[in-house]
């Protein structure tokens, strides 16, 4: 997912926002009924101080998949802080890593494939990986890519640029056949849990840099804008029953991390004060992930959409975003 800090290739700069696909652009459930959304009552917002003293999380199971500042894809087991590692960079960045629907599979990006890239736009390589670390192979597109994410039918869809030169959404399947040209401009894709709508974060083309948040239907069609206000927006991904969206904001001119509902009414402010905190996306039991990058390095929480719950989360303590979370093939 775009963040706060946008990761185009190994170097991180400053250019609309941080994310998945997401998480995360999707923190992917197991099945059962989704956790309603509560609505936001008198805990929130909240203020970076009551992040600071949290205390440790004890009751999540799940993988989170992440990179490394060595480039390499690791994950870390939650309940058991087992950790693993998948890829070997090679020297080179492997990194912003989506797990499948189904947790056996992760797409990824790579500095190891070097596309054209006239307009300096940072186009990646896209690798696929199982969750055990065999079967690993490109899935190239001819002009690299950037922010994939895994569709619901198993197809991976991504940023790449299209044959005028501009930039565009392209899908493929895992095995990179069946290369399809989307007809539609965005940088990174979130899909509901329903599968009906997805979340696209879009720039503004014909001025000054401006990130806004819009939705489209399952098809890509039915473009609608869900905000629009000074400074960078770019989602975090949907609440489990589809009914809220959690993103990142710089409109109050530093990263704060703000809600909304599904049509983008009463958007409003989750965690607020001066820094960059960034929301990577929903987990399956209603919380949501955050990264305070006020410290040297990001410290990671979870917390309720009403403020409250807050926990730290040590096993990521240090680790650059985006990360995704699965809760398929935990150890418990």
């Amino acid at each position: 997912m775009l963040k706060f800090v946008k990761t185009r290739g190994a170097v991180l700069t400053i250019s609309a926002l941080l994310v998945a696909a997401s998480l995360l652009a999707g923190c992917h459930a197991t099945a059962g009924r989704p956790t309603p959304t509560p609505s936001p009552t008198a805990a929130g917002p909240v203020s970076v101080s009551q992040l600071k003293a949290a205390p440790t999380v004890t009751d999540l199971a799940g993988r989170f998949a992440y990179g490394t500042a060595k480039g390499d894809i690791w994950l870390v087991d939650v309940a058991t802080g087992k950790r693993t590692r998948l890829t070997h960079g090679r020297g080179v960045i492997d990194f912003d890593p989506h797990w499948s629907p189904d947790g056996k599979q992760l797409v990824f990006r790579s500095e190891r494939f070097h596309a054209p890239d006239p307009t300096s736009t940072g186009y990646n390589g896209i690798f696929v990986i199982n969750a055990d670390g065999t079967g690993e192979h490109t899935v190239n597109p001819p002009g690299g890519g950037l922010f994939p994410e895994w569709a619901p039918d198993g197809r991976i869809v991504f940023s790449s640029p299209r044959p005028d030169g501009t930039e565009g959404l392209f899908a493929v399947r895992p095995d990179g056949t069946h290369l399809q040209n989307l007809q539609i401009y965005a940088e990174g894709v979130g899909w509901s849990p329903a599968g009906t709508e997805i979340l696209l974060n879009r720039n503004n083309l014909g001025g000054a840099q401006n990130w806004d948040i819009w939705r489209v239907d399952a098809h890509f069609v039915n473009l609608v804008q869900l905000t629009n206000a000074p400074g960078d927006d770019g989602f975090g991904g949907w609440s489990p029953d589809g009914q809220a969206i959690v993103f990142s904001t710089k409109r109050n001119g530093h990263g704060e991390v703000w809600l909304m509902n599904r049509d983008g009414s009463d958007q409003r402010p989750l965690i607020t004060g001066a820094g960059s905190q960034a929301g990577e996306g929903w987990l399956p039991d209603g919380r949501i992930i955050v990264a305070d990058n006020t410290t040297r390095t990001p410290v990671w929480y979870l917390l309720k959409p009403d403020g409250s719950g807050i926990v730290s989360l040590p096993q990521l303590h240090g680790i650059d975003g985006p990360v995704d979370f699965s809760a398929v093939g935990t150890s418990r």
